[in-house]
């Protein structure tokens, strides 16, 4: 991708997030963000498929 078509995308997510925040109360933007953080902590705390056989065969 060139350079001036990902200045331009940049360009146009900032306008997009500027434009949300302006039309979004603090506490829905806060409550959006708490969902998204709490579901990539709990994916991120799963263990992976080797580590789950792992722990099952020592059980």
């Amino acid at each position: 991708m060139a350079a001036s078509r990902l200045i331009l995308d940049r360009k146009g997510f900032i306008d997009y997030w500027v434009d949300y925040m302006k039309t979004h109360t603090d506490a829905e933007w806060s409550r959006q963000q708490n969902v998204l953080i709490n579901s990539v902590l709990k994916t991120v705390k799963q263990p992976s498929a080797k580590e789950y056989m792992e722990r099952k065969k020592k059980c």
